[in-house]
């Protein structure tokens, strides 16, 4: 959650270096909430309360618009209406602001700053509905959160990993795996230490939590702390130690407070930004003619199902890249089996084919080279014949034809006699 949310929220930080910008900085600015930096690397919990009340305030002021209030300043204590006036304002907010034909229509007549809010709401209303369905526990709301933001990582450039992660683990919750193990995976997502309502808190956030604790164990522990002996007897007991720490808390007079992280936005804070949101005209309820146009804020989710596309149709594999690692190997990929197991059939006959020929074509080169071997030796020795002959005739030509044959008698027995002496 915390990956997504802190890429959404880079997506809409906005042009800090312009003060005219309408982007997530200025309206935490129009808050008062001090944000110097668009996320703090160890407080994510901060960067989701940032968002939420972001959320909220674009959400008040187009319901001021909606009712034609956006003028006036918010009394402290809430007007009465009543539940059919409150119901029929929040189904014009809905048609005019949040629903698709609203951004269609800011965006066929080119109103940039709107298309920058209506797309602001609609991806920090997915942090607060994943925030939401956390704490309350409920693993349907989380899976249909994720499901969309499958597509919308795909869109956001600086999600690498996360963008085929998330994917994978759908697809293994809901495809591959058996229902009663994906059951059990899926009750192990979220859990409650305290045991209250409203406090469920993601798993790794809690080994996160006891992590913590066996760390400062580990350095508050003094000289000759062995890390396995803790790792081994004390991160079993982590929760009962860190109870009796609050116990001794107590006793000592100290306040032991547990609280719930809440956003509440005071009533000053709200009516600057109604005031910040009337001057620079976010949702376009006036006419002004030097209006400011901001850079226009892409939609991820657009972005994502195009990519998705592309991958489809351009990219070698298709969407395998989305699908868990495994699957990837043909023999356990049990429905596309045939069709990779032929290719790889085909391609083994061919070069089983291929070798064949290669050893053909390698005896007949062997041979080619033998009978060419056996001509060059056949050759050299009937040139050895034909010199020692031509020799033999140089000899003959300068002696007598009648003593030629004496002396090779001769030479004959010499040769005999020097092998037998030997």
């Amino acid at each position: 959650m915390w990956n997504f949310s802190q890429s959404i929220f880079l997506h809409h930080w906005g042009d800090q270096t312009n003060r005219r910008d309408t982007g997530a900085w200025r309206i935490l600015k129009a808050l008062g909430i001090p944000a110097e930096k668009p996320v703090t690397k160890r407080d994510f919990t901060l960067m989701i309360s940032n968002m939420e009340k972001i959320h909220n305030a674009d959400l008040i002021y187009c319901m001021l618009v909606v009712m034609g209030k956006e003028g006036e300043t918010l009394p402290e204590n809430l007007p009465i209406m009543s539940p059919s006036y409150i119901q029929d304002i929040v189904n014009q907010t809905y048609d005019r602001f949040l629903s698709g034909e609203a951004l269609d229509t800011a965006l066929n007549k080119k109103q940039i700053k709107l298309v920058n809010l209506l797309l602001r709401i609609r991806d920090f209303a997915t942090v607060v509905e994943v925030n939401r369905a956390s704490k309350a526990g409920d693993t349907g709301r989380l899976l249909y959160m994720w499901k969309r933001w499958a597509l919308m990582g795909q869109g956001l450039k600086k999600l690498v990993h996360y963008s085929r992660h998330l994917p994978q683990l759908i697809l293994l919750l809901e495809v591959i795996l058996p229902k009663s193990l994906a059951k059990v995976i899926e009750s192990t997502l979220l859990l409650c230490p305290s045991g209250r309502e409203g406090h469920f808190v993601a798993t790794d956030f809690y080994l996160e939590v006891q992590n913590f604790w066996l760390k400062y164990f580990y350095n508050h522990s003094g000289i000759g702390t062995d890390i396995k002996r803790l790792r081994d007897v004390f991160s079993i007991n982590i929760p009962i130690l860190k109870h009796l720490m609050h116990i001794l808390n107590v006793e000592s007079g100290i306040n032991v407070i547990q609280q719930s992280h809440k956003n509440k936005i005071t009533n000053l804070s709200i009516n600057s930004f109604i005031r910040f949101a009337r001057q620079y005209n976010i949702c376009l309820a006036e006419e002004k003619p030097e209006e400011f146009i901001p850079v226009l804020t892409s939609d991820v989710y657009d972005e994502g199902i195009e990519a998705i596309k592309n991958d489809f149709e351009n990219r070698k594999g298709g969407l395998d890249r989305l699908k868990p690692p495994y699957m990837f190997d043909q023999q356990m990929d049990s429905d596309t089996t045939n069709k990779p197991n032929d290719s790889v059939t085909d391609h083994s006959n061919k070069t089983d084919d291929s070798n064949e020929t290669d050893d053909s074509n390698e005896t007949d080169d062997s041979n080619e080279t033998d009978d060419s071997n056996e001509t060059d030796e056949t050759n050299k020795t009937d040139d050895s014949d034909e010199t020692d002959d031509s020799d033999e005739t140089d000899n003959s030509d300068e002696t007598n034809s009648s003593d030629e044959s004496s002396k090779t008698n001769a030479s004959g027995t010499e040769e005999d006699s020097e092998v037998s002496g030997k």
